[in-house]
């Protein structure tokens, strides 16, 4: 009997144990940093004397520095929904918000094929805007990309359906504009909403896809 409940007692600990850890389980955490150096020509490591009036400034222009670094935390509430938070920093910029939102997943397909996401999320436009940072042949975006989606990123509404294993839609209402726009996100930079819709085949080494984005500035 003393043993039985010493056996019993420790099951206890190990199903407490268990309990913990598929909670901790259930948070995901991924991230970059990207360091940088710069050496400057013209460097010295004496105090030059310049403009009118004159003032000091260092002339030293090799450093080390942070160009960016990201953390990216996701938690899957449960097997129907998801929160993300994803923090961006660097040199050329205080800490921010980049990616906040929630995603809902269906209950009645087997993998989930239809998902709403509510926040701040990746514009799904074209190819290039939702491709990881960690999988992308550069860290920078394009020139294209970054004109005309300034910082990837809007706030809104998402729906997107997996119809096929092949076949997948996008369609989103955003505040429109980007989080970069200047007015962001004290108020809204556009009329009304910006629509956004993309549909997407893939046939293994290849996608197809047409992308459509419709808004109006006020």
């Amino acid at each position: 009997a003393e043993l039985q409940g010493l056996l019993d007692g420790l099951n206890e600990q190990i199903q407490t144990h268990q309990t913990d850890l598929d909670k901790l389980k259930r948070f995901k955490f991924s991230g970059y940093v990207q360091a940088r150096m710069d050496v400057g020509e013209a460097s010295s490591d004496s105090v030059k004397v310049s403009g009118s009036p004159a003032t000091l400034a260092s002339a030293n222009l090799s450093r080390f520095y942070v160009r960016r670094a990201r953390l990216k935390m996701t938690y899957d509430a449960s097997p129907l929904s998801q929160a993300v938070v994803y923090l961006d920093g660097g040199q050329d910029r205080t800490i921010r918000l980049l990616e906040g939102y929630i995603t809902l997943m269906d209950p009645w397909t087997p993998l989930h094929d239809h998902q709403l996401t509510l926040g701040q999320f990746n514009v799904p436009f074209g190819f290039e805007i939702e491709r990881s940072s960690s999988v992308r042949e550069l860290p920078e975006r394009s020139r294209a990309e970054n004109v005309l989606f300034s910082g990837e990123r809007d706030r809104g509404v998402k729906l997107e359906d997996q119809w096929t294993e092949k076949f997948k839609t996008s369609i989103a209402l955003l505040n429109g504009g980007g989080v970069n726009s200047a007015d962001y996100p004290t108020t809204d930079p556009t009329r009304g909403k910006d629509f956004v819709g993309r549909a997407r085949w893939s046939q293994g080494a290849w996608d197809v896809a047409g992308s459509y984005y419709f808004g109006r500035q006020v």
